[in-house]
């Protein structure tokens, strides 16, 4: 049961975001076909969002022939800037839609505005999920595939936009053209955009092969499942029974296709050979920005170094001393800005802000020092770029739906606004020219233009310098500070980027500067400097030296999907523009659309609403799934089991109940439980009952301890929001719970080490402090390269309600993962115990026999996961009980990785993760054991091998080793061992 409420948990905004939000105050706008739901502080944007929702549920119903008995909800909120969506395929579909994102205008490409493009994206999804009748839990029961991922993506971009660079060409056409299609190989970081490429691609050549209806006819095809009693879309046979054809026979055209249509245009257009220039060394395979400071001796790189260490770093590299540093990580984004004289760095970052939200801020990073200064609060900033005086920082500022240029005086940390920009505007990026006080801007404007406008310093008047007709972004200044300003900017007009000069008449400069009269000329000159298959973009232009007399330009090629390359080539660099002819009919699926396009700006319009009012959660608890099947465990042990789970799509209520009906021995036999979880307030709050009539508690004596269990839980989880450090995350749980215990194999146990368990009653509490610090990698389970953490828990009863115990418990743990030669690393584990009072023998602390299992739930279980860690250590080489009132205990291991992976899978469902090794050696010593003064010293070394076993919504990493008593170091005594557990401790 557990497993579903983590499942019906993640359906919210907060399963993405960590976050509760009890500030908002959720509103309703009800229109024909919709629900749409807001916070109040949004109001205004449900006339939006209904006009694109009933737009697109006409071309989308009349497209797939699918239509609904009851209104879709659609929530719409501000607490976080992530650009995102989700649909999800309960109840009558919902979609949950994150609003006001500037960043998406420098994602995505087109002409479509954000509610534009995400509401008709995921309404697509929902109309996908009705045509197939889709059903998670049911259809895996009858074996069947309903939906691909890659044409879940894909249907839904071809029913609801165009074919364009970001959200498809750059990204396939690299991947065709190196003859590395798979999104699943594991070796891009771009794997995810080439997916939604392949899936829109693949779509778009159906649709233009076999025709929009055979489109619609393959949603609506069913197979037969429990010999013709039940009706399931399964994607492979609807695909062959429509088509005529298998789907990997299509799949294998396709790849043809597109092979033909992007080698055709490789045979046009420039090579990243014609750059005529050697890659530059650079320490990250993945590159987001490259800056040079003014004086170019100094570089700083943004990027990620492997996708095996996946996390994003800064480096700083001395040209003069030819060092590189690394001088800080985590969720840095592009753009990076020098200060004038070379001693900081500016650039944004998305960290916690007011109520925990997920907002970009401004911060300042001092490169003799390495202090990271914070500049704004939950300012919804980005692009920070430096006055040519270094005292003043311009930047893109958001409120609502609009950016707008900003300054703030590093000084006083007084913020001013510098432009008046209107209506659903979006900035993409910000540049102060190094002399004078001009800003470059890159404008996604109200009316859905993309154009470079320069801006006063003084005054915010602005003017735009290109036409808006292509998808120009990034501009760069020349270094020059005399004559004609010039600058370079990177444009997607060739579906791929490409980089092209503009140079700015005098009269445009002096109009805006507010010394002239409207301009002759209105627009800068533009000058194309590559024309490259796969792109090119510029990321900085450099002096004139030696090499290079008008300066040169540092350019970023992503001609593999396996890696970022950057090179400096001249800023005089020309290529020829013109469009690349495609052989006949290759073209076509780039092109195709559905017959019942989606409008591409649809008006607000506040007459589509019928009501209005307050959001009532309750009333929109959706049933995630119900189950039940028959079990037979031998001839008086046998019944019915099942599980309900219910959501809110706000994840404010979410409620599980499940159970196993034994009609031979109802009380005795059954089991029954209760899970809820409420998201209202800012800590997570949970309420779990149940009862068991078996429950393998602990190990005790030679076996497994099992009792009858009936208990009561509330538990709370508060994530805690400190100071800016990344991936580091700092939590507080707390636990109050009322449990019955009653043993019922105490006649099975070995108890010679320890005191017969007792049955009883406990009311007890538990507190629980934990900050854990764990950096993004591949073999995490196995081999985890950096991290560490603490832990604090108090733990205690009191003889209330007819309780029998009374004790307070302390219990203290730290780990970390120190640096070795390479990759090995140096584990280092402590943990100390203290009690007083009286617990119940079975409930003690101290030295086990038998390790205990600590199992990992990828995303967790809220609250409910805080307190699943074991309550004992074992020193490996001894296998004696020794509990007592007191524990120090400690451990040290030297590990190696051997292999990333096993290679290994079993039906699909369990697979073998990677190998390490380690040698160890454990150390303790338990105080007052057995109710007396005796002290138990234990010391233990030995070898390990390690690998993790991933099951559906759960990783168990598996050790298997060898060990001998510190004393009997190298002798002939030794034990084997195996264990359950994480390769660190929480």
């Amino acid at each position: 049961m557990a497993l579903f409420v983590g499942e019906a948990a993640a359906q919210g905004f907060n399963a993405f975001n960590g976050r509760n939000h009890p500030e908002l105050q959720w509103q309703v706008a009800e229109t024909e076909n919709f629900r749409i739901m807001y916070p109040a502080r949004l109001q205004g944007i449900e006339a939006e969002a209904a006009a694109i929702a009933e737009a697109s549920y006409a071309a989308l119903a009349a497209n797939l022939n699918v239509s609904f008995d009851d209104p879709i909800r659609i929530y719409l909120s501000d607490e976080d800037e992530i650009v995102n969506g989700f649909a999800v395929p309960l109840g009558n579909g919902y979609t949950n839609i994150w609003v006001h994102v500037n960043a998406y205008a420098e994602a995505f490409s087109g002409e479509h505005k954000w509610l534009r493009k995400v509401i008709a994206h995921e309404l697509g999804h929902i109309f996908h999920y009705r045509a197939i009748n889709f059903r998670p839990v049911h259809d895996t029961v009858l074996g069947a595939t309903p939906l691909t991922r890659l044409w879940t993506e894909g249907l839904a971009q071809y029913q609801t936009e165009r074919w364009d660079a970001q959200r498809g060409d750059r990204w396939l056409r690299t991947a065709t053209l190196e003859d590395r299609l798979s999104h699943t190989d594991g070796q891009s970081r771009w794997n995810g955009r080439l997916l939604y490429a392949k899936g829109h691609s693949q779509v778009r050549y159906f649709a233009t092969t076999y025709g929009d209806s055979t489109l619609a006819d393959l949603l609506a095809h069913r197979s037969s499942r429990l010999f013709g009693l039940r009706q399931v879309h399964d994607f492979t046979s609807a695909f062959r029974a429509v088509t005529g054809d298998t789907y990997r026979d299509f799949e294998e055209r396709w790849r043809r296709h597109v092979g033909v249509y992007y080698n055709t245009l490789a045979g046009q257009l420039e090579s990243p050979d014609s750059l005529d220039a050697a890659p530059l060394a650079v320490p990250a395979q993945y590159v987001d920005d490259v800056r040079y400071s003014r004086d170019t001796t100094q570089v700083a790189i943004l990027g990620t170094r492997s996708l095996q260490r996946p996390v994003r770093q800064l480096w700083v590299r001395n040209r003069t001393a030819d060092r590189t540093r690394a001088v800080a990580e985590g969720s840095i984004r592009a753009p990076l800005a020098w200060h004038p004289d070379g001693t900081a760095l500016a650039y944004t970052r998305t960290t916690r802000g007011r109520h925990g939200s997920l907002l970009n801020d401004l911060f300042r990073l001092d490169l003799a020092t390495g202090r990271e200064q914070r500049l704004t609060h939950s300012r919804r900033a980005a692009a920070p770029t430096f006055s040519p005086s270094g005292d003043t920082l311009a930047f893109i500022g958001v409120e609502g739906r609009t950016a707008n240029v900003y300054l703030l005086d590093l000084a006083t940390g007084t913020e001013t606004q510098l432009t008046g920009l209107t209506g659903n505007v979006q900035l993409t990026s910000v540049q102060w020219h190094p002399t004078a006080d001009l800003l470059i801007a890159a404008r996604f404007a109200d009316d859905r233009r993309r154009d470079l406008v320069l801006i006063d310093a003084q005054t915010g008047r602005a003017m735009p310098v290109t036409r808006g007709l292509h998808d120009d972004r990034d501009p760069r200044w020349a270094p020059d500070p005399t004559g004609t300003p010039r600058l370079v900017f990177t444009s997607l007009r060739d579906a791929v980027p490409n980089v092209f000069r503009l140079d700015l008449h005098p009269e445009i400069v002096a109009f805006v500067q507010g010394e002239r009269a409207a301009p002759a000329v209105t627009l800068g000159t533009t000058e194309r400097a590559s024309h490259l298959i796969t792109g090119l973009r510029a990321t900085d232009w450099l002096p004139a030296d030696s090499a290079f007399a008008e300066g040169s330009l540092i350019v970023h090629s992503q001609d593999t999907k396996r890696r970022d390359r950057l090179y400096r080539v001249d800023a005089r660099r020309t290529a020829t523009g013109f469009h690349p002819d495609p052989p006949e009919g290759y073209a076509a699926w780039t092109t195709h659309a559905p017959p019942q396009p989606i409008p591409d700006a649809p008006a607000p319009n506040d007459a589509l609403i019928t009501g209005r009012y307050p959001y009532n959660s309750w009333r929109n608890l959706t049933r995630v799934t119900a189950l039940a099947v028959p079990y037979y465990l031998g001839p008086r042990d046998w019944g019915v089991a099942g599980a309900a789970a219910w959501t809110e799509p706000l994840g404010t209520h979410t409620l599980a109940i499940g159970g196993a009906l034994s009609p031979q021995e109802p009380w005795d036999r059954s089991a029954y439980g209760l899970v809820y979880l409420n998201n209202q307030l800012r800590p997570t709050l949970g309420l779990a009952a149940y009862r068991t009539p078996i429950y393998a508690s602990t190990t005790y004596g030679t076996d497994v301890l099992l009792d009858r269990r009936t208990s009561l839980d509330l538990t709370l989880g508060l994530p805690l929001d400190l100071a800016v450090q990344p991936y580091t995350s700092t939590s507080l749980g707390a636990l109050v719970r009322l449990v019955d215990l009653e043993p019922v194999n105490v006649s099975d146990l070995d108890l010679r080490q320890l005191p017969p368990p007792e049955p009883g009653q406990q009311l007890e509490g538990q507190l629980l402090l934990k900050r854990v610090e764990r950096r993004p990698q591949q073999g995490q389970t196995v081999h985890p390269l950096s991290g560490g953490g603490a832990r604090l828990q108090v733990r205690g009863a009191v003889p209330a309600l007819g309780t029998d115990t009374a004790f307070l418990r302390g219990d203290l743990a730290a780990y970390r993962i120190l640096p070795a030669p390479g990759v090995h690393r140096l584990f280092v584990y402590g943990r100390a115990q203290v009690q007083t009072g009286r617990s119940l023998p079975q409930d003690y602390f101290g030295f086990s026999r038998t390790d205990d299992i600590r199992l990992s739930f990828p995303g967790g279980i809220g609250p409910l996961q805080a307190f699943t860690f074991g309550r004992t250590e074992r020193v490996r080489g001894h296998r004696q009980f020794a509990p007592g009132r007191q524990m120090l205990f400690g451990s040290v291991e030297y590990r190696v990785p051997l292999v990333p992976s096993l290679q290994t899978q079993i039906l699909g469902l369990v697979r073998f993760g990677g190998l390490s090794a380690s040698v160890f050696a454990d150390a303790g010593v338990v105080w007052r054991t057995l109710g007396t003064n005796a002290t138990d010293r234990r010391t233990g070394v030995g070898g390990e091998l390690r690998s993790v076993i991933a099951l559906p919504g759960l990783n168990a990493g598996l050790a298997v080793g060898v060990a001998q008593q510190g004393q009997d170091a190298f002798g002939a005594a030794y034990e084997t061992y195996l264990r359950i557990r994480t390769a660190v401790p929480f």
